[in-house]
């Protein structure tokens, strides 16, 4: 079978497999209608923007999430040779995208709420001009700084510090990061070679050389709805945050 003839084959049992739902899809998608209470014309586009972002990130993952499972019910009726070259046709560029997916959405998330704080602080003053940082520079110790002033704030910190947390990371062997910065590992096919430098006592440094396996699809997918089930978990705290933005208050 040519690669041509392999692709429309998976596909059909792709979509065959779709229409027999006989499939638990861990993906959940959240609905758009989210309105605030705000009569902050300022705060009310940048919540819109901002929620709207948010969701969009969490629906996306969701949907390759479901991608990825459904693939991976496909693949395991093909040989080694065939399911390589289906992989890298379907499914390298999907879970690609769901390993960077929650540290995108802790930035992202960050970022939206800091910014609702400097809006809604300086409404209510309480913050200065001094408080705010320019968006670029916006990080996780900017929103700290500035939450604490609404009783939502902390369980919202807590929730974003879940997120792309250490054991993901290490779960991952550091994929996103790695990625980025320096060498990932394999994902599902080739090793990857390792040197480590030491510095042991009686000698000016030694190496050690290994090789780290490749992460397999199948213990990645549980990783990763239980990043979805984090994202959405943080997405609430955000919103109970905007409902303590909007309440009514004194001026």
């Amino acid at each position: 079978m040519d690669a041509p003839e392999i692709f429309k084959s998976a596909y059909e049992k792709l979509w065959a497999l779709v229409a027999e739902k006989r499939i638990a899809l861990p993906g959940r998608f959240l609905p758009y209608n989210h309105p605030s209470e705000s009569k902050d014309a300022i705060y009310s586009l940048q919540e819109g923007e901002f929620t709207r972002e948010l969701l969009n990130s969490i629906n996306q993952f969701s949907t390759r999430l479901n991608q990825l499972v459904l693939w991976e019910e496909v693949l395991s009726n093909y040989g080694e040779d065939q399911a390589l070259e289906l992989r890298l046709e379907f499914t390298s560029l999907i879970l690609y995208y769901c390993l960077h997916q929650p540290y995108e959405f802790r930035s992202r998330l960050i970022f939206a709420a800091t910014g609702l704080c400097y809006t809604n602080g300086i409404d209510r003053k309480l913050l200065t001009k001094s408080d705010v940082r320019n968006d670029d520079d916006i990080n996780f110790e900017s929103l700290n700084k500035v939450v604490k002033h609404w009783q939502s704030g902390n369980a919202l910190r807590e929730a974003i510090q879940e997120l792309n947390g250490k054991e993901f990371r290490d779960r991952t062997n550091n994929y996103r990061n790695r990625t980025q910065h320096r060498v990932p590992p394999g994902v599902d096919y080739g090793h990857t070679n390792v040197i480590e430098r030491t510095f042991p006592p009686g000698a000016r440094v030694a190496y050690s050389f290994g090789q780290a396996a490749p992460l397999a699809t199948k213990n990645l997918i549980p990783l990763l709805v239980g990043e979805l089930n984090l994202m959405i978990g943080a997405f609430e705290a955000y919103r109970r945050l905007i409902d303590e933005h909007t309440k009514p208050h004194e001026t």
